[in-house]
């Protein structure tokens, strides 16, 4: 009390030597003026910090005689007179009366000084541990952001997992929960929304993990898992309806659903309408995907990216996406089903996504009276851009940026608002067009933008109706049609293709009236920085009906190519959809025809090629044929023919084509059509998860064929292709699949590629064609130099697949087998798109093989030709190959050494017999191969392990009945007791998941653990132990020691007491380090009882425990967390802080 008296006097004196209150000039408003005048503060701090470092309720002052009547007594809740110091302290009720009588008192003559009363605060502060392990405090200024943020109170709901309410970094922030499953039950704590939830509001400075976004915001949890692998929609719209009555100011919602939902979606824009603002995460799918509830109108979207601001593999992308953040390798707090109260590393958009809502928070707390809109607008405007400049589809408007946020002036924010567009304001207020052709282009300038025309309409008149998006915005098309009574209308949501295509809607009006047309982008995005990134064009043309231009029985004979029928105005329209009809016959030669049909916005185009009997088959009874014909009213199209060709693999506003193989001398009939015949699982999704409110695709079910009325473009065109590189898709038609198939192995296959594919020469270019979208091309190459190859396909358009020929000896019989494995690809670790690099690993020696075909994943086939060259990137540095099968078993080279995954689905067997009998440990640790500049794909970590057999007849091979009953190892360490009267075969093995093979180096460590225990004979009583182990006083404040926890004796597990003394008082920290085995828990005693003890990290996380301790001496505790033993060193450390 006498250092903060004394630093209180020492303030007020210097404050006395301005001369006194009155020199100053106060009046009713110049508080701030007091503050800055009396107490030398900044201005920056002036105005801002007021609650933090004054009492303003509360005057010190400094006077003679009486002053009573300068102030009301009825205000007064507290006075005390300092008489020894000359002050007197006067505490109101309100604010607002201080003011008042400072105003007075100042005024004074009697006065000498007059000031707030000052609040201190202890100037140490208990660091939080484990920051730096969160990487993305850094990487989004969190301490700067955090500095700017306000005062204001935030509510946010994480609707996700239960979290656990006890844990350190969360039990002050969370301020109420509930369980949508079961409401009369509490939420069921689990890690998932832990981590969200701590990654949000982790406490700060409390010396405990790190820290979250916002440490002041409030958490409202809502459980919909009630720890389950899975929630329904239903639960999830429970959730937000109950965030909604509790009235938060944020949701995060860190799931994702592949399908929408009209309940979930219902949900969110109650929400929305509420002026909740809502953040989810973009999924985890590594692929350019709309994902729920993330892709509904005013929700943020939010993708990852690692530590590098590069997008993460998994994180889903899109025209949904609005913002990227930090979601890999997040270290945050979470539950465990033991330990409880832990931390833990997670990735995921589940990570990044809170990254977001805690910004969000941030900015709330400083300006609470912003509304969703303007918060999204702040939250674009400021993000650091990544990728293409401006907004692109895989970064959004690049990766939110906190700091930047609340640093942004809200008065730069410009009007947001939009029209609520209904049936009364589209008649009232959209823009009228007349005449037979209406063209606009126009851009999305604020959220959930809509901009609508109108024209008036007769029964019958039919309209061309075309919505060319913008490259990067993806727009939906609205039409509708309200009759002059204002008792009927009809309307229709347009919703087909994605950006930089056309949407298509052929509109024939029901009746006199209104038709109405909208466009708005799908998610309600705009165009925030102004780059007109989101212009679109909307065409509409009033349309004639046509007269058919040809049927099957009248084709359009082609008489030359190549052939078009552009400006030709040709329809494909009727009332259940059209069909047209081209005939072609071939001269005396083989030919190739690329048949084309551009893409007819709204209607899905086909073709069918058929090809003329040339002769009649004897065995055909005439009567089977009319019968097939009447069962099947399709079939009577193309009776007489045989349908060759089947083109229709695009969908709706997509271009269809492949090549015609024809054979000489052969008439030919191309249908073209728009009829409508696929239905499939993802239609069935599509078609009932529609709103309501719109039509949209249900009208295919009602049997309404999608068409355009405006000409549609089919071409034939002679191509001049080189003949088949190998001719082996001929011969695959004479392969009896029953043969195939019934083979034990892929010799026959084999064979085959083996007389036939083509010879490649590794390291050279080569060009080839497939002739069509069936055709398949295949290339032979035997290595000469072991190692990883680069394979450069260009800008491929193929699918490729790499193969390996792997011999495998059937122990029971001894037969050799040969088969061929998968090796290489050039898709996408997420599989959804082709990649222009294939990375193989291969051995000198052996055959491989390469397959060429048409890109399944667009399912186009395209007569440009493919490319590849190869090239030596790096050898493999595993010394210790050829040892990857049972018959080729190497003796372990040592205890400890290096190798590496280098090869195809790589293993390594050892054999090793032990000279000492015992329990041995055994690690295999990864680290990146020493080779500088190689690609990441072909350094990936993969999921490696240890099976031990014993070798039962000592002959150095695995034999099968050996292999029945193998020891695992996995997570990369465990033990084995060994036997030094047997052998043992040690295999060390791994998971592939992308590439079979990985340049990733292992460490392979065996150590027999026979280690001493540290404290032997000592005999603990009331906690003290007999024979502590005494601390290394290192340096000055710094205590050191290392240990292991060993073997556990079948009582016990094993516990280390360390004894250390303190001449003083004792401020600091308790750090156990060990190995990636090591779960520590430490526990200080003194004369018998527990002062402190911390079990609250993980595995393979220093545990950490912030301590004060009296002078005296101590005893402290370690153990594993599990009983886990040692398989490399702890150590223990004290450090004194203070």
């Amino acid at each position: 009390m006498k250092k903060l008296m004394a630093v209180i006097a020492a303030g007020l004196l210097a404050v006395s030597a301005t001369g006194g209150a009155a020199a100053a000039g106060f009046g009713p408003t110049s508080f701030d003026r007091s503050v800055k005048e009396n107490f030398k503060m900044p201005e920056k701090t002036t105005g801002q910090k007021h609650g933090e470092y004054l009492q303003e309720e509360t005057l010190v002052i400094k006077y003679s005689g009486t002053i009573s009547h300068l102030y009301r007594a009825k205000d007064v809740s507290f006075k005390k007179d300092y008489s020894s110091l000359g002050y007197s302290i006067i505490k109101f009720k309100k604010a607002s009366a201080a003011q008042e009588a400072l105003a007075k008192l100042s005024k004074a003559k009697n006065v000498q000084s007059v000031s707030p009363g000052v609040k201190v605060k202890l100037s140490s502060v208990k660091t939080d541990p484990k920051v730096s392990k969160q990487y993305f405090n850094q990487l989004l200024k969190l301490p700067e952001a955090q500095k700017l943020a306000g005062k204001n109170k935030v509510s946010v709901a994480v609707i996700d997992t239960g979290l656990d309410a006890n844990h350190p970094e969360l039990k002050n922030r969370i301020k109420g929960s509930y369980n949508a499953i079961n409401p009369i039950n509490a939420p069921k704590a689990d890690n998932h929304g832990t981590h969200v939830a701590g990654i949000i509001a982790g406490e700060k400075n409390n010396g405990i993990g790190g820290y979250g976004i916002n440490p002041q915001a409030d958490i409202y949890s809502i459980d919909i898992f009630n720890r389950d692998i899975y929630a329904t929609d239903y639960t999830v719209a429970e959730g937000i309806l109950q965030a909604i009555k509790k009235k938060v100011k944020v949701i995060n919602m860190s799931f994702t659903s592949y399908f929408s939902s009209p309940i979930m979606e219902a949900a969110v824009e109650k929400a929305r309408k509420a002026g909740i603002i809502m953040v989810a995460a973009a999924g985890n799918e590594g692929a350019d995907s709309a994902e729920f509830p993330a892709s509904y109108e005013g929700v943020i979207s939010v993708g990852a990216v690692d530590k590098n601001k590069s997008l993460t593999e998994y994180s889903s992308y899109g025209v949904s996406t609005d913002l990227v953040a930090p979601g890999d390798s997040i270290y945050a707090p979470t539950y465990g089903m033991e330990k409880k109260s832990t931390f833990e590393v997670l990735s995921g958009t589940s990570m990044a996504t809170p990254m977001v809502t805690g910004t969000v928070s941030l900015l709330l707390s400083k300006h609470p009276g912003l509304n969703a809109a303007q918060v999204e607008y702040i939250l674009k405007k400021t993000a650091t851009d990544l990728g293409t400049k401006g907004f692109d589809t895989k970064y959004g408007y690049g990766m939110v940026n906190p700091a930047a946020a609340l640093k942004f002036n809200k008065k730069e924010i410009p009007s947001l608002s939009v029209e609520a567009w209904n049936k009364d304001t589209i008649l009232k207020k959209a823009k009228t067009f007349s005449g037979t052709k209406y063209t606009s282009k126009r851009v999305f300038t604020k959220p959930l933008d809509q901009h609508w025309v109108k024209k008036t309409v007769k029964k019958g008149e039919t309209y061309q109706i075309n919505l060319k998006e913008s490259k990067v915005f993806d727009s939906k098309l609205y039409v509708n049609v309200y009759s002059k009574d204002g008792k009927k209308q009809k309307t229709m949501l347009i919703d087909d293709v994605k950006e930089g295509k056309t949407e298509g809607y052929y509109f024939t009006a029901p009746f006199d009236g209104t038709l109405a047309i909208g466009v708005k982008d799908i998610t309600g995005n705009y165009d925030v920085k102004g780059s007109k990134l989101s212009e679109y064009e909307l065409t509409v043309n009033k349309t004639v009906a046509k007269a058919d231009e040809s049927a099957e029985e009248t084709p359009i004979v082609i008489g030359s190519l190549p052939y078009s029928t552009k400006n030709k105005g040709m329809h494909l329209l009727g009332k259940n959809g059209d069909d047209d009809f081209y005939q072609i016959t071939t001269g005396n030669k083989p030919e190739k025809i690329k048949l084309e049909m551009a893409a007819q916005p709204g209607s899905n185009v086909s073709l069918q090629v058929f090809a003329d009997y040339q002769e009649e088959d004897d065995d055909i009874d005439p009567a089977d044929t009319e019968q097939e014909i009447e069962e099947d009213g399709d079939f009577e199209e193309g009776a007489g023919k045989e349908l060759i060709l089947d083109i229709n693999s695009s969908g709706i506003g997509e271009a269809e084509s492949d090549v015609l193989e024809a054979e000489p001398n052969t008439t030919y009939t191309i249908q073209v059509s728009n009829r409508f015949e696929s239905f499939d699982e993802d239609f069935f999704f599509i078609v009932f998860s529609d709103s309501e409110e719109y039509g949209g695709l249900s009208s295919l079910i009602q049997g309404t064929i999608p068409q355009n009325a405006d000409p549609y473009e089919f071409k034939a065109t002679r191509i001049s292709l080189p003949a088949d590189e190998d001719g082996i898709t001929d011969i695959f038609e004479f392969i009896s699949e029953e043969e195939y198939w019934n083979s034990p192995s892929d010799d026959l296959l084999i064979d085959l590629l083996d007389e036939m594919a083509k010879p490649y020469i590794l390291t050279s270019q080569q060009k080839g064609y497939l002739q069509s979208a069936q055709d398949t091309d295949w290339y032979r190459f035997t290595a000469t130099k072991t190692g990883i190859y680069a394979f450069d396909l260009g800008k491929a358009n193929h699918m490729v697949d790499a193969y390996q020929v792997t011999d495998y000896t059937e122990q029971l019989t001894g037969e050799r087998l040969k088969f061929l494995n998968t090796i290489g690809y050039n898709v996408n670790s997420s599989f959804t798109a082709l990649t222009n690099t294939m990375y193989l690993s291969i051995e000198k020696g052996k055959t491989y093989y390469l397959n060429f075909y048409t890109n399944l994943l667009s399912e186009k086939y395209t007569e440009k030709p493919y490319t590849f060259k190869s090239k030596f990137l790096s050898a493999p540095a595993d010394k210790y190959e050829n040892n990857d099968d049972y018959l080729k078993i190497k003796k372990l080279p040592s205890m400890k050494f290096q190798g590496d995954f280098g090869k195809n689905f790589d293993t390594e067997f050892f054999y090793y017999q032990p000279k000492t009998s015992g329990a041995y440990t055994m690690t295999l640790d990864q680290s990146a191969p020493k080779t500088k500049g190689l690609p990441k794909d072909i350094k990936r970590p993969v999921d490696s392990y240890m099976l031990v057999y014993e070798d039962k007849n000592k002959n150095k091979v695995l034999d099968y009945k050996e292999q029945e009953s193998p020891n695992l190892i996995g997570l990369g360490m465990g033990s084995q007791y060994l036997d030094k009267n047997k052998s043992y075969i040690i295999q060390i093995a791994a998971d592939y998941f992308y590439m079979p093979f990985s340049l990733m180096q292992y460490t392979f460590e065996m150590k027999l653990a026979n280690h001493k225990d540290e404290d032997a004979g000592s005999v603990i009583k009331n906690n003290v132990p007999s024979k502590p182990i005494s601390m290394k006083n290192t340096s000055s404040g710094r205590w050191e020691k290392s240990g292991r926890i060993n073997i556990y004796n079948q009582k016990k597990a094993d516990q280390d007491w360390y004894k250390v003394s303190f001449k003083k008082d004792f401020e600091g920290q308790i750090l156990l380090q060990g190995g990636k085995e090591l779960d520590g828990k430490i526990e200080v005693y003194q004369k018998g009882k527990k002062v402190a003890s911390s079990d609250r990290y993980g595995q393979n996380d220093t545990e950490t425990l912030p301590i004060k301790l009296k002078k005296g001496t101590y005893y402290i505790k370690i153990t594993d967390s599990y009983g886990v033993a040692s398989i490399t060193p702890y150590t223990l450390k004290v450090k004194q802080t203070k």
